[in-house]
């Protein structure tokens, strides 16, 4: 995969997760307008995460502990509390960054050893 569809990916999943608990409960990848430029990828990523944040600043103790507060059926989301889908949101995200950034160091590591004899 690339840089590309990664953060997209990053992007996506607070997006749909969103829609899914505070939103209209019928968002798909389908219906995502996916960026067709690098710059548009990372708005599109900076407005996702602002978007999920914001909605997640209001919640108290009681909505963490809900038990499907998303009803986003393509997941674990409906049998879950609240407060351990936020934490595989937040490590699937963390687990995309790390690999955004594996691709860039062995992209800057290619680019570097072209025309070294070294590499």
């Amino acid at each position: 995969t690339t840089i590309a569809w990664r953060i997209c990916h990053m992007a996506e999943s607070p997006l749909v997760r969103y829609d899914w608990s505070f939103g209209g409960h019928s968002l798909t990848d389908d219906e995502i307008e996916w960026p067709p430029t690098a710059s548009d990828a990372v708005a599109f990523l900076a407005d996702s995460h602002q978007r999920w944040r914001a909605a997640l600043e209001d919640l108290s103790t009681k909505d963490l502990d809900t038990v499907g507060l998303s009803k986003y059926l393509g997941g674990l989301d409906p049998q879950v509390r609240f407060v351990d889908l936020l934490a595989l949101t937040n490590t699937d995200f963390t687990h995309h960054a790390a690999e955004v950034a594996c691709l860039r160091d062995l992209y800057r590591a290619r680019s570097s050893a072209v025309g070294s004899d070294s590499a």
